[in-house]
């Protein structure tokens, strides 16, 4: 499998694992280029589900892991080789924006997303 060495400059989990004694450098951290994104949507939506009157509440941390999954195992989620991927990027988030935005109208939070709201 093919790993994407990557520079990032902030998490907020990194000072709790620094102060465990764990060195993080880009020259350590990789992540898989099949990783799918977590999107502020997905943010969104986990949100919209926990907040809604339905009175089902699990608990949620309104990350947005769970539709994340659910569009990785939907086979819609944006992977991190994606972004590589110009030709066939636009079609995929056009694809999983057709699925959130009918999501969005059934629970009737408004008007639908577009690519530069991802």
């Amino acid at each position: 499998m093919a790993w994407w060495w990557i520079r990032i400059t902030s998490c907020r989990r990194w000072p709790k694992l620094r102060g465990q004694g764990v060195k993080i450098t880009p020259e350590i951290l990789r992540i898989a280029d099949n990783a799918p994104l977590i999107l502020s949507l997905h943010r969104e939506l986990d949100a919209i589900r926990e907040d809604s009157n339905s009175g089902l509440k699990i608990g949620t941390t309104k990350r947005g892991i769970g539709p994340a999954y659910e569009d990785k195992v939907g086979r819609r989620a944006i992977r991190l080789i994606d972004l590589s991927e110009p030709e066939t990027l636009m079609p995929k988030i056009e694809r999983l924006l057709g699925h959130h935005n009918a999501l969005r109208r059934g629970m009737g939070t408004g008007r639908d997303r577009g690519p530069c709201h991802l």
